[in-house]
């Protein structure tokens, strides 16, 4: 066992929170954490997954993956093209994707957790989904834009109702390049 007593501990307590406000929030056709959608939503199955795996308990780990394949389908990734929850959220009871701006963030965040549930399960179809919610970068979104810039090798702080941010914001083009650094580290 790799963790020591702390970290064990600590990651345990964690651990039975996150899977104790999906039981408590899940329910019907809502399979999530909360009653909301907000920011950076892959986070909370990823961890699960990622902190299930660490502990061995294949029951927080079944609860990630089945959150993280809900998220998935709300935004459209099996579909081909990823559409997230706006900056302002969404509520249970709102019609999907929700108010704002896509973020970065969103993206590199659903990478990253589906990357997770590859490494977890084996799975190679989480690589194609890793790579299809990295795909909005490039232009797979509802606007058929790319958000990243070749030339400058920034990237838009976010997709609007009908256009880019054109701001290219640290925060954005760290995601954009976090996110491809991940993809090749995982030969994808």
């Amino acid at each position: 066992d790799r963790l020591d007593p702390d970290a064990r501990v600590l990651l345990e307590r964690l651990v039975e929170q996150l899977a104790s406000a999906y039981h408590e929030s899940a329910a019907g056709t809502w399979l999530w954490f909360e009653d909301r959608l907000a920011y950076d939503n892959a986070r909370l199955p990823q961890a699960l997954i990622v902190g299930g795996s660490a502990l061995r308990r294949p029951t927080d780990v079944a609860i990630g993956l089945e959150a993280l394949a809900w998220l998935g389908d709300e935004c459209g990734l099996d579909e081909g093209t990823l559409r997230l929850p706006g900056h302002h959220g969404r509520g249970r009871d709102e019609p999907a994707p929700g108010a704002g701006d896509e973020q970065p963030l969103e993206a590199t965040a659903f990478v990253e957790a589906e990357l997770a549930a590859l490494v977890a399960t084996g799975d190679r179809e989480h690589g194609w989904r890793a790579r299809n919610a990295f795909d909005w970068f490039l232009g797979r979104n509802r606007l058929d834009r790319p958000l990243y810039d070749f030339a400058t090798g920034g990237c838009s702080d976010g997709l609007g109702e009908t256009d880019l941010n054109e701001n290219e914001g640290a925060e954005s083009t760290l995601a954009f390049h976090r996110a491809q650094l991940l993809l090749d580290a995982a030969a994808l």
